[in-house]
């Protein structure tokens, strides 16, 4: 097949200047005209209209033998790649078609091909100029890398089985077993694409019943500068456009356009700025820098391209009108001096001088300009030396490194000029107010660079694939900052450790790491990572402590000190100003706990005769940002990692277990009254699992002053556990509230039967219903034959996880008794109209429901659901969990159509009360499709519990939970392939029935399906009739009982 011109045909000559090559590559079951036609109209887009939009186009499609080339070795597909190299360069022979550049369209998995062809290219010299002339990629639905839920392999299969309806065994087998050496052709090309434009087209419509074929996390290569672009369509018609109107298309021509002007614009940048410095004659006489940029610099290129851009002289020097002042700001060890120094070396013949000034402190930036002065004879003075400056007739650049203090006004240091660049490095970033031609926070190093920094550090081979793949979990462990991997680098390269080593150390001797010292980098910067940004702190302790300073500067710092304490033992993102809103509006109840009240920071605990006053707090955010040390944005606090470890590692161990508990105290308070929306907690929950991360709850229990009060906390800090499902943490923790409270305060305590009402309703959840029953049923039979039985939220709620229970163990019996009994208790201790009443009255229908007594429990339901909507809005979670429960005894009465339009007002409800992916929102989703298969749409169906399981396991749902809807879903799909084979469409697929059944069969042997029934699934499977006779069709329904 090989490659083919559309535009312009062979025997028409082009009337316009051809100025780019496009080449499509197609994927597994493609060819080159068909993959790019669309069914409807025919229209062959690549021929017959993109010529129209993107002028100057030659267009080429590339045809090979995909089930050759993905079906036997890699060395098979390394033949159609070299295939598509030499069949470039015999249609690019041309003086100035070798020069013309190419953009490649590829779709699936001839993706991998394009991959491959560029991969040699780069080593292999004949091909060297298609290397250089390739400048973009458009992939469409690529795989690229395992999914979220699977390994490569299994991606690869299930491209196949999407695109074709019954996949050799030997072409599944291919890919599964090259899948190893596929995934590594991504990690080396990612290293050689970053010239490259990439634009990644992802599906967002599934395929059929087997749902979307390469899901968004695989179709990325997650590079830097990669557009990731989203098609409302599915795998296979992702590149089919039937005119020219297509939004798809639309995208895609943008896009090209796009890269080519982009090509066109460096071109016309790199020319200039050669032009400027060509122009102008060597003739630089001073280069007063420090030192020299470290021999391991590394990347940054964009930084350093926008300075070139940015700042270097214009031409001629009367086109400046204004002084160039650009500003770098970042956290400390992010490698802002060493920017500026490779700018300055690489361009030191652009400036008639070249000057650095230390401006950590005014005194060291006076004594720089004097010795500035000194060495230039023109004076002794700093003032002697802007003054020099400031008339001086050439280009110079001066370089005010370290303007770190907020302190520090730097404006004098400017020399009053149109003429000159001045670059300024500081972790300031209101620094940016002096900035004329631009600013950039320089932030992390992208991956890729990181990790040649960390190999070129240790003294190794950047460019080998397998060192490369080793050093990954080294930058990112270290989070991408440039001062800790060149640290590392050093303690791999003096053997200390290696690799692994050192990714397994910084768990347990971060501290020992993060503060060590490298001789030979000592020149190139004099702090360790921690030091850097305890000199930061110590600023701000200054100022706390300075006698000369207004009492509003001391309260600030002393905040501010106070503040970043505490962000130490919260997650380090997203800390909202919301949450201290709520501590100090929740502090006004602490009145009856002191003890509560003295362990939170002193800006919760100010005067409480106004409203919440935001700017103290603002105030303390604003400082701790102008140090680098936070980045403060959209009222909310994030730090850096490694800062974030610092602030704890720099604490004794005394005084961290202080700060803990103050810092869990204020969590705690932080929880706010109750009934707090679900999208609060779910934002706070992190934090308080960062702190309990630090240490065991125990810790805050152990001690026997103040119970009552620690009591108090820890029922705040659970209830947060509970509405946001974290079960087994849930579990865990009331536990242990319970074991180091109980002595204390009684065993009837309301304190007690709270933690105990947690610890329930975490067995429940987790369908651990026998220990449940282990724990509850003498507790609850002694007290409904008591006396005078309290009936309170808590009693009702735990007897009421008892009933659960009992319904589940199918101890139904049980369930009723209790049930029976506790309602008319209710009834006289609250009446009939009561939300407690109506929660007991809801508890027996559930136990009605499972002896079958479906019209009573609808009944008992219904009239729970009455009284609560007198009290509840309509999107109530506790009266929406009873509309769900009714929905479950409706479809048990086979009233399915109910149930259908129940279940999607409960879901939409849930969805906007809590979440998309909370529990129970889900829970309904899951019982939706289940109404569904009643109406015999199990198609409708099955993407809603597929939807509920990828959210599920990325929400951490628990697995007994996950296990029933994977169970749901087998089922779903066994009644979908009924339905696909009795429709009787033509032509008849069975590679589609065949494929539900075999991933039904893959989940219910996973999710606890019996044995007999999977049995039958896997004989209807090995069975599927090609024909639809009546005894086929007996034999069929019998297997899959349908």
């Amino acid at each position: 097949m090989g490659l083919k011109v559309l535009y312009p045909e062979p025997d028409q000559a082009s009337q316009e200047t051809l100025t780019v090559d496009i080449v499509a590559v197609h994927g597994l079951n493609g060819d080159p005209t068909d993959t790019w036609t669309d069914a409807k109209t025919k229209a062959f887009w690549l021929k017959d209209f993109l010529h129209h939009d993107l002028k100057g186009a030659r267009i080429m499609t590339f045809g090979y033998n995909a089930d050759i080339a993905f079906g036997n070795t890699t060395a098979s597909i390394k033949d159609h790649a070299m295939d598509l190299l030499g069949c470039l360069v015999d249609e690019r022979e041309g003086d100035a078609e070798t020069q013309r550049p190419i953009i490649f369209i590829a779709h699936s998995l001839g993706g991998i091909i394009v991959k491959e062809a560029l991969t040699w290219a780069h080593v292999e010299p004949q091909y060297s100029r298609i290397k250089e002339s390739t400048l973009g990629i458009a992939f469409f639905g690529t795989p690229h890398r395992g999914s979220e839920k699977a390994d490569y392999g299994k991606v690869l299969v299930r491209v196949v089985s999407g695109v074709m309806v019954r996949p050799k065994s030997k072409l599944v087998n291919a890919l599964q077993c090259n899948s190893e050496t596929l995934m590594d052709l991504t990690s080396k090309f990612k290293f050689q694409a970053r010239p490259l434009q990439i634009a990644a087209f992802y599906e967002l419509k599934p395929t059929g019943i087997i749902g979307l074929i390469v899901e968004k996390y695989s179709a990325l290569l997650e590079i830097e500068g990669e557009d990731q672009v989203p098609v409302n369509a599915n795998h296979q018609d992702m590149c089919k456009y039937g005119s020219r109107d297509n939004e798809t298309y639309q995208k895609l021509v943008k896009r090209l356009n796009r890269m080519l002007k982009a090509k066109e614009n460096a071109s016309n940048t790199t020319a200039s700025v050669q032009n400027q410095i060509q122009s102008r004659t060597p003739h630089n006489k001073y280069f007063e820098v420090p030192r020299d940029v470290s021999s391991i610099f590394t990347g940054r290129e964009d930084i350093c391209q926008g300075l070139q851009e940015r700042c270097l002289p214009s031409n001629p020097p009367s086109a400046q009108k204004t002084q160039k002042r650009y500003v770098l700001h970042g956290l400390g060890g992010s490698g802002k001096t060493q920017v500026c120094l490779k700018f300055a070396q690489d361009h030191r013949e652009s400036f008639y001088g070249v000057f650095f000034i230390d401006a950590s402190s005014a005194s060291r930036a006076e004594q720089g300009f004097s010795a500035m002065a000194e060495r230039c004879q023109v004076g002794k003075s700093m003032d002697d030396f802007k003054r020099w400056l400031t008339n001086l007739a050439e280009d110079w650049l001066l370089i005010i490194d370290n303007a770190d203090d907020p302190s520090l006004d730097i404006l004098p240091y400017f020399p009053p000029s149109c003429r000159g660049t001045i670059i300024i490095t500081t972790r300031n970033p209101d620094c940016k107010i002096h900035a004329t031609v631009g600013s950039r926070d320089i932030g992390a190093m992208d991956r890729e660079e990181a990790i040649s920094l960390l190999l070129k550090a240790s003294g190794e081979q950047e460019t080998d694939v397998s060192l490369r793949r080793r050093a990954l979990p080294v930058v990112e462990t270290l989070w991408l900052l440039a001062l800790a991997i060149i640290h590392a680098g050093a303690l791999i390269r003096q053997k200390l450790y290696d690799f692994e080593d050192y990714c397994n150390a910084y768990n347990t001797r971060r501290k020992e790491l993060l503060s060590f010292q490298p001789v030979q980098a000592s020149l190139d910067y004099k702090f360790t990572v921690y030091t850097t940004w305890e000199v930061s702190k110590e600023s701000i302790r200054a100022v706390a402590n300075r006698r000369n300073a207004t009492q509003e500067s001391r309260q600030t710092a002393t905040n501010a000190l106070e503040l970043l304490t505490f962000f130490g033992f919260c997650h380090f993102d997203d800390i909202w100003e919301e949450f201290f809103k709520v501590a100090w509006e929740e502090c006004s109840n602490l009145s009856d706990f002191p003890w509560w009240r003295s362990n939170i920071p002193q800006i919760l605990r100010e005067d409480r005769s106004r409203e919440w006053d935001p700017f103290p707090f603002r105030r303390a955010m604003s400082l701790l940002s102008s140090y680098s040390l936070i980045q403060w944005s959209d009222l909310r606090v994030s730090l850096h990692p490694l800062v974030h470890s610092w602030i704890r590692d720099s604490l004794t161990e005394k005084v961290q277990l202080r700060y803990w508990t103050s810092s869990l105290s204020t969590l705690a308070l932080m929880k706010g009254p109750p009934r707090q929306p679900y999208s609060y907690y779910r934002r706070l929950m992190p934090h308080i699992q960062a702190c309990l991360g630090v240490r065991d709850l125990k810790y805050l229990l152990i001690d026997d002053s103040v119970v009552i009060e620690r009591a108090h906390i820890t029922d705040y800090l659970l209830d947060v556990y509970y509405h946001c499902y974290q079960h087994e943490e849930l579990l865990r923790l009331s536990e242990s509230a319970l074991e180091y409270t109980r002595q204390s305060l009684g065993d009837g305590d309301a304190l007690i039967w709270t933690f105990m009402d947690y610890n329930i309703s975490a067995h429940n959840w987790l369908h651990q219903y026998q220990e449940t029953i282990d724990k509850l049923e003498t507790r609850v039979e002694d007290f409904i034959s008591s006396p005078s039985p309290v009936i309170s939220p808590v009693t009702v709620s735990i007897m009421g996880r008892l009933m659960e229970a009992y319904n589940n163990l199918k101890h139904t019996k049980k369930a009723l008794e209790l049930g029976e009994k506790l309602v008319p208790l209710c009834i006289d201790t609250r009446g009939e109209n009561d939300l407690m009443t109506c929660n007991v009255m809801h508890m027996l229908s559930r136990s009605y429901r499972e002896i079958g007594q479906l019209e009573e429990a609808v009944k008992l339901c219904e009239r729970a659901i009455e009284v609560q909507k007198t009290f509840l809005s309509d999107n109530d979670p506790n009266l929406l969990w009873f509309e769900h429960e009714l929905a479950v005894t409706y479809n048990q009465m086979d009233l399915y159509h109910e149930a259908v339009d129940l279940l999607r007002h409960v879901v939409e409800k849930r969805k906007i009360a809590l979440a998309d992916d909370h529990l129970v929102t889900l829970v309904s989703q899951v019982e939706l499709a289940r109404a569904y298969n009643g109406l015999g749409q199990p198609g409708t169906g099955i993407p809603l519990i597929v939807n509920a399981i990828r959210l599920g396991e990325k929400a951490g749902v628990p697995d007994a939970e996950l296990q029933i809807w994977r169970r749901n879903l087998a089922i779903s799909q066994v009644h979908e392939a009924h339905r696909l084979w009795e429709r009787r469409t033509k032509p008849f697929q069975p590679g589609v029935v065949i494929s539900l059944l075999a991933e039904a069969i893959e989940l219910g042997e996973k999710s606890e399906v019996p044995d007999e029934e999977l049995q039958n699934w896997r004989e209807a499977k090995s069975s599927t009739p090609e024909s639809h006779n009546r005894r086929c069709r007996r034999g069929w329904r019998r297997l899959l009982r349908v």
